[in-house]
């Protein structure tokens, strides 16, 4: 049976001060979840408000989701 991750609201660049430690806590659930798994996680859904806001400069807000992307891909 396929294994399905979903992530989502995650309020990218929300400014909370907690933000970094929360993103990498779910990184690291994520490739602890993955691992658990005979055969991985098949398919990564990330849905609802990747964004806090459409105020931000466009570079920063796809700089600041390829980083997560990026911890995301590796973890699984």
């Amino acid at each position: 049976m396929p294994v399905i991750a979903q992530l989502s609201d995650l309020h990218l660049l929300s400014g909370a001060e907690e933000q970094p430690e929360i993103l990498s806590a779910l990184v690291a659930a994520l490739k602890l979840e993955a691992a658990r798994r005979p055969g991985g996680v098949d398919l990564l859904a990330i849905t609802g408000d990747v964004f806090n806001s459409a105020t931000r400069r466009a570079s920063a807000a796809v700089d600041a989701f390829l980083r997560l992307f990026d911890e995301l891909t590796r973890a699984l």
